[in-house]
């Protein structure tokens, strides 16, 4: 397998350096192909949504709000879930002395902080469907897009899920 590298430069600050992302040769055009997948992104939502299922305030599956609360068991399935997740998409995760959970994806240059997405996995006592899992749920899905097209980042990349204490 060849190595492809394509630059991106950085938009956010004028002074910014180009930064290059490398991707293994897959035979796609090595940003083009790389795209969420909606329904497995949904999937991701619904499943993670059966731990903590609060309220039915329709008739369909999925017409829920969420009582996933911090550090409730229904929290720690979902925590498992994003840990074996994340490994299995080759992340080293860390704990922290909160309980934060971070999925680092290592990039090829050593040394450097990961740049992460991620939110919360729990939820309010009456949160919505979407109540911080959108936010890892996604990051997910962009470790996920990177593994599948075998892409990788100048530096590392990662997801993190805070852990909320009231």
């Amino acid at each position: 397998m060849s190595v492809r590298s394509v630059q991106a430069v950085g938009r956010h600050m004028p002074f910014a350096r180009r930064r290059g992302l490398a991707s293994l040769d897959n035979g796609h055009a090595p940003l083009a192909g790389m795209k969420v997948k909606q329904a497995r992104l949904m999937n991701d939502i619904h499943n993670t949504c059966e731990w903590g299922k609060g309220y039915q305030w329709g008739t369909g599956k999925h017409e829920t709000g969420m009582a996933r609360l911090a550090l409730s068991d229904s929290d720690k399935q979902v925590r498992d879930w994003f840990v074996d997740t994340a490994r299995s998409l080759g992340c080293r995760v860390y704990v922290d002395a909160m309980g934060n959970i971070f999925a680092v994806r290592p990039g090829r240059r050593k040394g450097f902080p990961p740049t992460c997405a991620g939110s919360h996995l729990d939820t309010q006592p009456t949160g919505g469907r979407y109540d911080g899992i959108l936010g890892n749920c996604a990051g997910v899905e962009m470790l996920r897009v990177l593994h599948e097209e075998k892409t990788e980042t100048e530096f590392p990349v990662g997801v993190v899920n805070w852990t909320k204490y009231a």
